[in-house]
């Protein structure tokens, strides 16, 4: 390949070509338009079948829905009991009624152990008593704690009522009711007419029939077909499609028919859907239409710059394979070029050498599309100066520049490198502008292993992105140990994309553990930690430091960061449903979150979503990020412990040294760093250190958390001198959902950790 080739013109080149596209094109055109056709027919087929199937479902489990229903009204009920039973001191009318009108009942009777009625929701029958035999005497009578009758009319009302009776320990029950007509309206739902009349409604059939077994329309969209049988109807539909799934026509008017049967209990028959598909067909005339229309148009566009293209087939090709502002060769002749140096075992004892020009874009973006171009110019031609006849200078893309190098060693190539290296530490000069361009320099040696160009370049890019010092000596030379690094990271990248697109709080690859705090002065837990855990598929599971740190550099931890507090508020909501009230959870929050002004607004979002209450909700900053925007950190802390939600500072002691300012932050508490804890022994100088940090931190009013306990001198230690709470594998290590409400369970008045973990 050399950039004089040239290229003889011959009306075959032309002809055959477009003979060959034309084929193609027409094959093209017919396969799309067929599947088009195709896929048109499968969507009305599947949609009426899945409909019907549907619908036959429905028909066959409303038994089974009418049973499961009576038990959810029973289980309603006698919860509805319970908690009238749990406010026994409501007696009087006005207040039977509220309890009534929150607990969806519509009668509530009060009587005394003697069986007479002393209070109601409705201030009617007050006083009465109930006749021998009774259901009220012999509920009265038997002594049960709960009784649930089946729907009986109200001797007294008239009415039709579902009762439930309780008894409170002092001998006095409740009788608790609700109107049958409530019931019955909502089984009619289950009716056949008014599922039928919700299909047609939903979907917009062109006809729905339901037969029995003796061929009598049961339910129609055709109110006059009800009752009729179905050779009396005047469809005239073909008689060689009657009962079969497929086109036919209905009065002249052509359909697709679902016909499926349906068994259940107390119908039995056959459902008929009709689909109208003159809507349809009209579609594909007109997709055919489309299709031969696109079909004329790419073909004459696309031979008539084939055309045009032969003509200029020199220009052409310089613009294929060759950059305009440098002259050098492109992306495209580099492909080429080394995929056939592949192909013939030609790059054995060569290495590439990739440079990206960092801050090539900025420049030319700051300064104007000219300016880029002399730079570019420039650096090319600086570069050239320092290769040798061996060597071969390529332009990859617009920040990317490739060389190849003849026989170089790692050894070998260090004085040229030097010397680009050199090169790109002086200033560039374009006009009156002077500029330093930032280099990052990778390299591939014996590149003869490689068997593709993309392969290639992947590998010298991998190098590129290690190249942080700027320095010869520190250059990296392209291994397997680098390709495995940078695919284990794009692994984590895409499962981490994939979860955050799909948000779905259930995924079992991003899940929380969380670490019990507890109290130092009781020993019981008062909270818990709750630590992000990431798993894909096979690297397993992730360390927490490597996954978030990639979140940050791509962007990804403001969501990622909305992900985890959303999973600490679910387990916080299922706390408050295990009777656990109380206990915090804190979560870690990352300087990039605190920052974004949307982030206070998000976060009242998410109470709301999960009905957090805000001041079980803990937010754990680091000292690190008060290095920098200090006071405007600072503003955001107040603004978000005004909602009511605590913060603590994680890692105390080993960061920013905020002892001085610790007065002005707005948070309301410390978490001794492990390393101080790992480092208590009694009467030793290190332990002075976690005493003093201790004591400072109460006399500005904060409270104390150390973190990493492992041992139980550690423990006592920090009892010793007034520690607040501790968190750490002596008490426990972070434990899964299920494991930690199943700790907190078991936890009893008196024992405390030490049992619960024994």
């Amino acid at each position: 390949m050399g950039k004089n080739r040239k290229k003889r013109l011959h009306v075959l080149y032309f002809l055959v070509p477009c003979l060959l596209l034309f084929v193609l094109f027409t094959s093209a055109t017919y396969l799309v338009v067929r599947n088009r056709v195709k896929n048109q027919y499968e969507t009305f087929e599947n949609s009426s079948e899945n409909l019907a199937r549907s619908y036959k479902a429905t028909i066959e489990n409303s038994s089974e829905a009418y049973r499961m229903f009576k038990e959810i009204l029973g289980q309603k009920m006698r919860a509805a009991a319970e908690s009238v039973l749990f406010y026994n001191g409501v007696t009087d009318e006005e207040n039977l009624k509220v309890l009534g009108e929150k607990l969806q009942l519509d009668a509530i009777y009060l009587y005394n152990p003697e069986g007479t009625l002393v209070s109601s929701m409705d201030g009617q029958f007050v006083g009465w008593s109930p006749s021998p035999g009774h259901p009220v005497e012999r509920y009265q009578k038997s002594g049960d704690y709960y009784l649930e009758e089946n729907i009986r009319q109200d001797t007294e009302s008239k009415l039709h009522y579902k009762y439930v009776y309780i008894r409170r320990a002092d001998g006095y029950f409740y009788q608790l009711g609700v109107l049958a007509e409530s019931i019955n309206g909502f089984m009619a739902q289950f009716e056949s007419q008014a599922l039928l009349d919700q299909i047609y409604d939903e979907h917009k059939p062109y006809l729905v029939l339901l037969l029995d077994r003796d061929e009598t329309v049961q339910a129609s969209s055709e109110g006059s077909y009800i009752g009729k049988k179905y050779g009396e109807l005047s469809l005239q539909m073909n008689t060689e499609t009657v009962y079969r799934t497929g086109r036919t026509e209905i009065q002249g008017i052509p359909v697709f028919l679902t016909v499926t049967p349906v068994a259940a209990e107390e119908e039995q028959g056959l459902l008929l859907l009709a689909w109208d598909l003159r809507g349809m067909d009209l579609e594909v005339e007109k997709i055919i239409f489309i299709g031969v229309l696109i079909f004329i148009v790419i073909f004459l566009i696309v031979t008539g710059t084939l055309y045009y293209a032969f003509k200029k087939s020199k220009k052409l090709y310089e613009i294929a394979y060759y950059e305009e502002r440098t002259g050098l060769p492109n992306e495209q002749f580099f492909r080429e070029y080394v995929n056939k140096e592949i192909h013939n075992h030609r790059l054995q004892g060569k290495d590439f050498i990739l440079l990206h020009l960092e801050n090539l874009a900025i420049l030319g973006h700051t300064y104007g599309y000219e300016y880029g171009e002399l730079l570019l110019k420039e650096v090319s031609e600086r570069i050239r100066t320092q290769m040798g006849t061996d060597q071969e200078l390529f332009f990859l893309d617009g920040e990317y520049l490739g060389i190849f190098c003849e026989t170089l060693s790692q050894e070998g190539n260090r004085g040229f490198l030097r010397n680009l290296q050199n090169l790109f530490s002086q200033d560039f000069s374009t006009g009156d502008e002077r500029d330093r361009l930032q280099v990052r320099i990778g390299v591939v040696p014996d590149i003869g292993q490689f068997r593709s160009s993309a392969a290639l370049l992947k590998a010298a890019a991998i190098a590129a992105r290690k190249n942080t010092q700027h320095d010869v000596e520190s250059i990296p030379y392209f291994d397997e140990k680098m390709e495995e690094h940078a695919e284990r990271e794009r692994s984590i990248l895409r499962n981490l994309r994939l979860l955050l697109e799909e948000k779905d709080l259930k995924s079992d690859i991003f899940f929380l553990h969380f670490q019990p705090k507890i109290s130092l002065e009781t020993e019981r837990i008062m909270g818990f930690e709750a630590l992000a855990r990431f798993r894909i598929p096979v690297y397993g599971m992730i360390p927490p430091l490597e996954f978030i740190e990639i979140a940050e550099r791509n962007h990804l931890i403001y969501d990622l960061g909305l992900l985890i507090l959303k999973k600490a508020c679910g387990f916080l909501k299922e706390l408050d449903q295990a009777g656990k009230k109380g206990l915090t959870v804190a979560v870690n929050i990352s300087v990039l979150q605190l920052l974004r002004k949307e982030f206070t607004s998000h976060v009242e979002e998410v109470l709301k979503e999960y009905e957090t209450d805000p001041e079980m909700l803990e937010f754990e900053i680091t000292e690190s990020i008060l290095s920098d925007n200090f006071d405007l950190i600072n503003l955001k802390l107040r603004q978000i412990r005004k909602k009511g939600i605590k913060v603590s500072m994680d890692d105390f002691g080993t960061g920013f040294s905020s002892l001085a300012r610790l007065r002005e932050l707005s948070i309301d508490a410390v978490k001794l760093d492990r390393h101080f804890i790992s480092r208590i022994k009694e009467n030793e100088k290190p332990s002075y250190i976690s005493i003093d940090i201790i004591s400072m931190a109460h006399r500005v009013g904060l409270m104390v958390v150390a973190e990493g306990v492992e041992t139980e001198e550690q423990l006592e230690f920090l009892k010793k001198h007034q520690c607040d709470y501790a968190q750490g594998y002596y008490i426990s290590m972070p434990l899964e959902k299920e494991k930690a409400l199943e700790m907190l369970a078991k936890e009893r008045p008196g024992n405390g950790f030490r049992e619960l973990s024994s």
